[in-house]
C-alpha cells in the first residue's frame, strides 16, 4: 500500500507559537524511514516552503501559495 502524508504548518505541523518543528520531529522521523512523502498544504509562498523544507531537508512536492514574495 502506498501511503502519502499531507499536513498544514503553522499549528499543525509546527508550534502555533514558536513555529518550531521539534515536536513533530520523532513522526517525520518515522515516517521518513518508512519513505512516505510529506505534503505540506499551506498558504505559504512558493519561497517561504522551500526555505521550510530546506530546514527539515524534505525535498517533496508541495501545494501552496499561487503568489510569490
Amino acid at each position: 500500500m502506498n501511503l502519502v502524508v499531507f499536513t498544514d504548518l503553522d499549528g499543525t505541523l509546527l508550534g502555533h507559537e514558536d513555529y518550531s518543528y521539534e515536536a513533530a520531529r520523532d513522526g517525520m522521523e518515522r515516517i521518513r524511514y518508512q519513505q512516505i512523502p510529506l505534503i505540506f498544504t499551506t498558504s505559504k509562498t512558493r519561497l517561504e516552503i522551500k526555505r521550510r523544507q530546506a530546514g527539515m531537508s524534505i525535498r517533496e512536492p508541495f501545494i501552496g501559495s499561487v503568489h510569490d514574495e
